[in-house]
C-alpha cells in the first residue's frame, strides 16, 4: 500500500477534527436524532454509541408523551350516571390519554425491534405503505423527515451582493447590479464556445 503523504495526512487529521467540532453534539438536537430514529434505514444503528441511541430513545418517548398522539381507537359506549358526571369525565379523559401513551409506546417499541430497511429504500414509500400500521409514527415520521430549509444560498446572493453594491460603485443602478449579480453566479455555467465569441468592449 503506497505510503500516505504528509500533506495529505494533515490535511485529512484537519478535516476530521473540524468535522468533529461541528458535528459533535448533533446527536444531542431532537431534531436530528428523532429523524435518524425514524428513518427506516438507520433506526439505532447510526447512533455513535449505544449510549446516544437509548438516550435518544427516551427523548423521543418523553415527546410522544407529551405530544399526545392520534387515537386510534373506539371508546364503549357506556352509560353515565348523571350524579357523578364530572367524575366519569375525568376517567375517560385519563384513559384516553394512557391509551395513547401506550400505542405510541408500542408502535416505537416494534418499529425499532423490526429489520432495518435496505439503503436504496425510500423512505417516504415506506412510511405511506405502513401508516396503517405505524399511524402515530408516520404522522410524526413526516413531520422529521423532510428537508429543513435552509438559507446558504440565499446568504451567499447577499454576500456576493455586498461586493458588488460597494462604496465605490455608489453610481451602479438597480439593473446593471441585478445582471452584475446574475453573472457572478452563472458564468461558469455559460459554455467557453460561447463567451469566446463574445466581443467585449475595450
Amino acid at each position: 500500500m503506497e505510503k500516505e503523504l504528509p500533506e495529505i495526512s494533515q490535511a485529512r487529521k484537519n478535516l476530521e477534527n473540524q468535522i468533529d467540532q461541528r458535528f459533535s453534539e448533533i446527536e444531542d438536537k431532537e431534531t436530528y436524532s428523532f429523524a435518524t430514529l425514524l428513518d427506516p434505514r438507520f433506526k439505532k444503528k447510526a447512533f455513535k454509541n449505544e449510549e446516544k441511541a437509548k438516550t435518544a430513545i427516551v427523548k423521543f418517548k418523553n415527546f410522544l408523551n407529551e405530544n399526545k398522539g392520534q387515537p386510534n381507537y373506539q371508546k364503549k359506549k357506556e352509560m353515565i350516571d348523571p350524579s357523578n358526571f364530572w367524575e366519569e369525565f375525568e376517567n375517560s379523559i385519563s384513559l384516553e390519554d394512557q391509551q395513547v401513551t401506550d400505542d405510541s409506546q408500542r408502535e416505537i417499541d416494534n418499529f425499532l425491534y423490526e429489520k432495518r430497511e435496505t439503503i436504496s429504500t425510500n423512505i417516504f414509500e415506506f412510511w405511506k405503505q405502513n401508516s396503517n400500521k405505524y399511524p402515530i409514527l408516520s404522522k410524526y415520521a413526516k413531520r422529521f423527515l423532510n428537508l429543513p430549509p435552509s438559507e446558504a444560498f440565499s446568504e451567499r446572493v447577499f454576500s456576493f451582493a455586498g461586493n458588488v453594491l460597494e462604496e465605490k460603485r455608489t453610481r451602479l443602478d438597480d439593473e446593471k447590479a441585478s445582471q452584475l449579480i446574475f453573472l457572478g453566479f452563472n458564468f461558469q455555467k455559460i459554455p467557453q464556445s460561447f463567451v469566446q465569441d463574445i466581443e467585449f468592449p475595450k
